[in-house]
């Protein structure tokens, strides 16, 4: 089945537009999520607050619901796998920057996607489970066309 949800963790996103290296891509993968009906969710270990610099990043309304202050990831991935009970857990996708996000989606056995080379190799991603790994948003993108309805 193709992909019905979509997770992310901040840091994957708010360093491409911070940076701008990538920020063009991510609007455009944002987009393309949005049309095609993808609910969005962000988790982050960040602070409630955080939710101020998503707004004025200029994303905050892609997304469906936040979890700020996570310390768990594990527990808020079962949370909003409660909250969607007739998805299917391969048909979430998780997308991270950190090696332990990677763990956590792959042990909750949704679909995790490593965004790597600007902090860590592809060796660790793929060490912490890494279903896909890519370099670019733009790289993620053409994925997730190839597996969205």
């Amino acid at each position: 089945m193709p992909f019905q949800i979509g997770v992310f963790e901040a840091t994957a996103l708010v360093y491409p537009l911070t940076a701008r290296t990538g920020d063009e891509e991510l609007r455009k993968m944002l987009n393309f999520l949005r049309e095609a009906g993808i609910p969005l969710i962000l988790i982050s270990t960040e602070p409630k607050e955080f939710i101020t610099d998503l707004e004025r990043l200029g994303i905050a309304g892609y997304f469906e619901r936040f979890f700020l202050g996570v310390s768990d990831r594990q527990v808020i991935i079962n949370e909003v796998l409660r909250r969607y009970p007739r998805v299917d857990l391969r048909d979430v996708f998780y997308v991270d920057i950190e090696p332990e996000g990677i763990a956590d989606a792959s042990k909750a056995k949704i679909v995790p996607f490593a965004l790597f080379g600007k902090k860590h190799t592809l060796p660790e991603m793929q060490a912490a489970g890494a279903k896909w790994a890519v370099h670019s948003y733009q790289d993620l993108t053409s994925i997730l066309r190839a597996n969205i309805a």
